[in-house]
Formats: structure tokens, sequence, C-alpha cells
């Protein structure tokens, strides 16, 4: 009788040795995960923060170099959406365009030329503080001007000197993980 006692202790002995060791593994393994992945998700707002600063000096280069099929030069803008928040889209219009007077967002002659998506589960939150915004890069003349919209649909012009492109992972507020891109008007600089 007290041989099978001492049995039966051993192997309960040994089944919670086993518990013990498959939890100490869980929590190794669970440490391990979440650094990794805090820091995967910290580069996939690196890399769309490269790609949007990219992005305005292809436009840029688009407007002052390129010529499109019908060899006549075209003005590029890129349109920042909040509502569409996961993408960049490139559009073209013809070079001549009246710009104060025309609506750009319902203008015909636009032609979409690509559009870029962001890292996955990184999403735009504003372009400083406002919901959708334009930045136009004209042909020929070579310059540049920014505008943005608010409640209303009416465009306004965007005259300070830096605009702020804020992203950010889709489930979180977290400050560590959100981005924020300098672009400064007067130098066509981007500072990510």
């Amino acid at each position: 009788m007290v041989n099978i006692k001492k049995q039966i202790i051993k192997k309960w002995f040994t089944l919670i040795e086993l518990i013990v060791a498959i939890t100490i593994f869980m929590i190794v393994t669970w440490a391990a995960y979440l650094n990794f992945a805090y820091y995967q998700n910290k580069m996939n707002l690196r890399l769309t923060s490269k790609d949007i600063s990219q992005a305005l000096y292809n436009a840029r280069n688009m407007a002052i170099n390129w010529l499109d099929s019908s060899s006549w030069n075209v003005s590029v803008w890129v349109y920042f959406d909040t509502s569409t928040s996961d993408k960049i889209s490139f559009f073209s219009y013809p070079y001549d365009l009246d710009i104060p007077s025309v609506d750009l967002i319902s203008l015909p002659e636009k032609k979409l030329l690509k559009e870029i998506n962001f890292s996955k589960w990184v999403q735009l939150n504003d372009v400083s503080s406002k919901k959708k915004f334009l930045f136009l890069f004209q042909a020929i003349t070579w310059s540049w001007s920014y505008y943005y919209w608010d409640a209303t649909p009416w465009k306004k012009v965007f005259t300070w000197d830096e605009i702020d492109v804020n992203i950010s992972l889709k489930w979180t507020s977290s400050a560590a993980l959100s981005k924020d891109i300098k672009y400064i008007t007067t130098t066509n600089i981007v500072d990510y």
C-alpha cells in the first residue's frame, strides 16, 4: 500500500513539473512576441514615413520633368484624405488650369497617376490638423501651393511654413506608436 502511494505522489510530482515548465515556456514566448510585435509596428511606421516623404519628392519631380503621352506638361498633386486613411493618391491636371477658380477634387480633367498604400495597420490621422489636404506642384512654373478642407466643401490656401503629417497604428492612441512627418514648404524638405 505504501508503494502505491509513493508511485501516485511521484506521478503527480512529474505532472506538476510539466505544468510549471509549460507555463514558464509560455510566459517567455509571450514576452518575446510582444517585443517583436512592437518593433515590427515601429518599422511599419518608419516605412510609411519614408513612403510619404518619397511621394512628395516624386510629385514635385514629375511636375518639373515629366511629359505625358499627349506631349504637354501636366501638373501633379498629392491628395491626402483621412476618410481613405491608408493611401496617398497622385493626380495630374493640365498645367494651364486656373487653380484658384477650380474645385480640384471634382475636376473632370484630372487623371489618377498612381496610389501608394501605407504599410500594414498604419493610418493617416491628419495633415496639419486638417482632414483633407492637397499638395500641388505646377509644371512649367515649378511653383507649389497647398490647400485644405475644413467642414465646408471649399478649399482654403495653406500659408504656414510647415506642414505636419500625422500617422499612427489603427488600433492605438499611444504616442510611441504614432509619427509626425514635417514638410517645410519653403525648402521642399521632409523631416521624418
